[in-house]
């Protein structure tokens, strides 16, 4: 049947959650994409698999609260290596004063770069990310020893970038005028922002709300 899988000890077995399965002679389940769920031995084909309920569409050029001491933030991408689509996330605090951000070019191979510590013109990294189209980026930043930020995409590690004078450098952001890295990065992440060149972020939640 359609949401189960064939034991050849036991025979016929429910899928787990958030697995399906065409059912007849398979005898494994397949995963359902990442941040969508389908209750145990329901799902038939990837197409029963919805989005997790906790998923907020993501609005760009709008302030969205948001707490990174609290949790950290989790993003979700449906878009394909090599098409060139771009998540652009920006952090303020409650002043809107920039608190840093990154972008990373979905181009192949795919690259980041940090806000108000890379130069945008020739500082991008390359980044070895899992190959599934649907991603699930979960950001943290953290200040125990520096400031550090580490992102996750599909539960891999991409990214441990520590922000510090050694490794970020002042950036220009005008004529005679650059602007230092813990001019930002210091600063409190209270407000949560999608550019408008942000093509490839579709939801946005904290880590945790499913």
């Amino acid at each position: 049947n359609e949401g189960q899988y064939l034991d050849p000890t036991t025979g016929c077995q429910d899928c787990s959650e958030n697995e399906w399965s065409a059912g007849g002679t398979s005898d494994t389940c397949t995963q359902c994409p990442a941040g969508s769920e389908v209750a145990a031995g329901t799902g038939g084909s990837e197409a029963d698999c919805t989005l997790e309920r906790s998923w907020l569409p993501a609005q760009h050029n709008t302030f969205l609260d948001i707490d990174m001491e609290a949790a950290p933030l989790e993003i979700r991408s449906d878009s394909a290596l090599g098409i060139g689509d771009v998540i652009n996330v920006w952090y303020y605090n409650a002043q809107r004063f920039s608190a840093g951000g990154f972008t990373i070019k979905l181009d192949s191979p795919p690259t980041y770069f940090l806000h108000g510590c890379h130069n945008e013109r020739d500082e991008w990294t390359k980044l070895e990310l899992p190959a599934a189209t649907v991603k699930v980026w979960r950001i943290t930043i953290t200040r125990t020893s520096g400031v550090r930020i580490v992102i996750h995409c599909n539960d891999k590690e991409v990214i441990n970038f520590l922000i510090s004078d050694s490794t970020c450098h002042s950036v220009h952001v005008g004529p005679g005028v650059h602007d230092p890295w813990n001019g930002r990065w210091m600063n409190k992440e209270e407000l949560l922002y999608f550019a408008s060149h942000d093509t490839a972020t579709d939801y946005y939640r904290p880590y945790g709300g499913n």
